[in-house]
């Protein structure tokens, strides 16, 4: 939607529990809950399946300081990539329910729901 008032349906590019969806660098990333599923777009209309490094529930997705960071549900799984296509997986602090993530002020932020857990890595 251009006005997110009208919207117009597209298709990504294969089944799967697509989670969450983020915007940079010219570029759409959508992530798969339960699965290695990424997918990537300049148009949001046409869309390219890509891996993440390992099957996760992978839950949030967001973009800052020239990368998109994914966070997974229910374990200490995230991963980042620079082009939206390649992707290295590393770790959070410990295993828990990370359910958002989000970038601001020179710093990643992630936050678990039923824990008072967050975690931050600043660039």
């Amino acid at each position: 939607s251009t006005d997110s008032v009208t919207w117009t349906e597209t298709t990504l590019p294969s089944s799967a529990n697509w989670y969450s969806v983020t915007y940079g660098n010219g570029m759409f990333v959508a992530i798969a809950y339960g699965s290695n599923k990424a997918a990537y777009s300049t148009d949001s209309v046409t869309w390219t399946e890509t891996t993440l490094p390992s099957s996760a529930n992978w839950y949030s997705v967001t973009y800052g300081n020239g990368m998109f960071v994914a966070i997974a549900y229910g374990s200490n799984k995230a991963a980042y990539s620079t082009d939206s296509v390649t992707w290295t997986e590393t770790t959070l602090p410990s295993s828990a329910n990370w359910n958002s993530i989000t970038y601001g002020n020179g710093m990643f932020v992630a936050v678990a729901d039923s824990s008072n857990k967050a975690a931050y890595a600043a660039v």
